[in-house]
């Protein structure tokens, strides 16, 4: 008879046969391997992401080309390489033609801006950044972010976030609720020329609720679709039951030892894991072993679970151990660097 005996690492696995008659190692050896890292998950997570926000901006230029072409708004492939910025600023004041309404929707609905820009100025983003963002919001109380881009691709031949050709740099950053006002006033200023441009047509394009400038999935339905259903989202059970779910918040809600409902985060068993983290790092110098023995760890998770306890911390887990609390190391310390309670 033989034993087999692995050493399982993060890169590797050493392996050893023995045998069981004489003690012997019969043979031994180990098997290298690339190691995983956060950097790698961090690339896919980016390329995901990356995928994920072409896909939805491509279905959403397509919802509007099927909007505009219902209404005769086509584009014309002499206009292929017009100008949209120039026909973004000639749009509020003059008569744009079918195919310069459609690249003016288009345009601004692919570079329809960012949703968390009001928030910038109060987090940690440079000064430099907030000083560019507050000279943007100076300008658009008076202009459209498509008068902004074109002024600034004139004078200095760069529209994009960056150094000009002047050196100088800018910040081509606006919110979606201001390129939704934009569209609005130009497919308002072309409604005397077309008859087709009705207040319920142009919603559909800049209404906050359903419009396609506004439109985002909500994080609360998470990832996936009636077609391609992801176990995280409420598309989960969509194959038997035919309906998505409201929303995601039941998979993360869990039950506490009396079977109340919790949050994932106050779940007992997620409260059972961070208390074993904590047991993890006390060490208690005077003993043999510094670290908790099993025995220690399963008494005082025992109280916590059976008795009527309302708070556990330091100085009542030492007592229960038998030692003071200075006699133990590895606390782990609240925001204001004191002993945290464990539960």
């Amino acid at each position: 008879m033989y034993s087999i005996g692995l050493d399982l690492g993060i890169a590797s696995v050493g392996w050893s046969i023995l045998d069981d008659q004489t003690g012997d190692i019969v043979d031994l050896g180990v098997r290298l391997f690339s190691s995983r890292s956060s950097a790698d998950n961090e690339e896919r997570r980016t390329a995901r992401s990356t995928r994920r926000l072409l896909r939805r901006r491509r279905t959403r230029l397509h919802d509007a080309e099927k909007l505009l072409s219902q209404k005769g708004f086509t584009r014309d492939d002499a206009d292929k390489h017009a100008n949209p910025y120039a026909l973004r600023v000639k749009g509020l004041t003059d008569k744009l033609t079918p195919s310069e309404i459609n690249i003016v929707v288009k345009h601004i609905l692919k570079k329809r801006g960012i949703s968390y820009l009001e928030d910038a100025i109060d987090e940690g983003e440079s000064s430099g950044y907030k000083e560019q963002i507050k000279e943007n919001k100076a300008l658009l109380e008076n202009k459209t972010p498509g008068q902004i881009q074109y002024k600034r691709l004139i004078d200095g031949g760069r529209v994009r976030s960056g150094y000009n050709q002047k050196g100088e740099y800018q910040l081509n950053v606006f919110t979606v609720g201001e390129y939704a006002k934009e569209l609005r006033l130009i497919l308002e200023a072309q409604q005397p020329f077309y008859s087709e441009l009705t207040d319920d047509f142009i919603a559909q394009f800049v209404d906050k609720k359903h419009g396609l400038v506004y439109r985002k999935r909500p994080y609360y339905q998470g990832p996936g679709n009636a077609a391609n259903p992801s176990p995280y989202g409420i598309w989960a059970d969509y194959p038997e039951t035919k309906e998505p779910k409201t929303n995601i918040f039941e998979q993360l809600i869990g039950t506490d030892i009396k079977g109340l409902e919790r949050a994932s985060a106050s779940s007992l068993s997620a409260q059972i894991y961070n208390l074993l983290n904590d047991f993890n790092n006390l060490r208690i110098p005077s003993q043999e072993d510094p670290k908790l023995t099993t025995e220690q760890k399963e008494t005082i998770l025992n109280t916590l679970l059976y008795d009527e306890v309302k708070t556990y911390g330091p100085k009542k887990l030492a007592k229960d151990l038998g030692y003071k609390v200075d006699d133990i190391k590895g606390w782990r310390l609240d925001k204001k660097e004191k002993l945290a309670t464990l539960t």
